[in-house]
């Protein structure tokens, strides 16, 4: 399906290659892998049953928990022990309702991560802005803790707690600076098994955003108040070529932007 043809005039019309993926028309904001890696070692079993999407890294010195700079990091600390401090961080721009957990292990772990039934969606930092690269919110309170230790010479990996097989992330965003509807389109490989598709969506300022799936809305939010959900199989078919929106029904109070998250393996 994607053979050389194909993708040589996808790319002259405007489209883009990301891996094996074909993206059509693709969105205002440059689209973002994430490449999934075991954490063979760390010293905690709990997270198989808690985390889902996650960052982490593990220091080249043990780490001491008794830091305040490091426990001044935490909204709420859930649990201390003589070995890790597990509790909620946080996140630069965001509300209580938008933290994230954090456990820090003695032996040099940082993990940052969203709870298991947490959509992956909720990673967009909608702050990266229109026309940039999309970021992550786990980078940005993952620099906040290793700064707290002063550990700045790291390389910052990303695993998937709720599906242990996976092996990518791809995510695609769209914004819109007034009123109207940005789009792109996107086909999935059917080489590829999915594990999970979800949206996003978040404004600054009036808008109430919606997020428009193959001309129909999935979803709408008020109050600048960021949101995430799960698309199904059906909805995100394989082998079809998908229209990804984000609407905006104001004219100059603020922009919107929605994001679309794939979790899968590529053999």
């Amino acid at each position: 399906m994607f053979n050389r043809t194909t993708i040589y005039q996808v790319l002259m019309s405007g489209g883009m290659l990301v891996g094996a993926w074909l993206i059509i028309q693709s969105a205002n904001v440059s689209p973002a892998g994430l490449v999934l890696e075991t954490p063979d070692t760390l010293p905690a079993t709990f997270l198989d049953d808690e985390a889902g999407i996650s960052i982490y890294i593990s220091t080249t010195q043990p780490i001491n928990l008794n830091s305040n700079l490091l426990r001044n990091q935490f909204r709420i600390l859930e649990a201390i022990s003589t070995t890790y401090l597990i509790g909620s961080v946080p996140v630069p721009g965001y509300g209580p309702t938008e933290d994230v957990k954090a456990f820090v292990h003695q032996q040099g772990w940082i993990v940052i991560y969203y709870r298991r039934n947490d959509p992956t969606s909720r990673v967009f930092d909608y702050e990266s802005g229109i026309g940039s690269t999309i970021t992550t919110r786990l980078d940005k309170v993952l620099t906040n803790v290793a700064g707290s230790i002063n550990e700045t010479n790291y390389t910052p990996r990303y695993y998937h707690w709720r599906y242990p097989m996976a092996n990518q992330i791809l995510l695609i965003g769209e914004g819109r600076g007034g009123r109207g509807t940005d789009s792109f389109k996107v086909q999935l490989p059917d080489t590829f098994t999915y594990y999970e598709q979800s949206w996003y969506l978040k404004s600054s300022g009036e808008p109430d955003p919606s997020f428009i799936l193959d001309g129909s809305t999935i979803a709408t939010t008020h109050d600048a108040s960021p949101a995430a959900g799960y698309l199904s199989i059906e909805q995100l078919t394989p082998s079809v070529e998908h229209s990804v929106g984000v609407y905006n029904d104001r004219d100059y109070w603020g922009d919107v932007f929605g994001g679309l998250a794939i979790v899968y393996r590529e053999p």
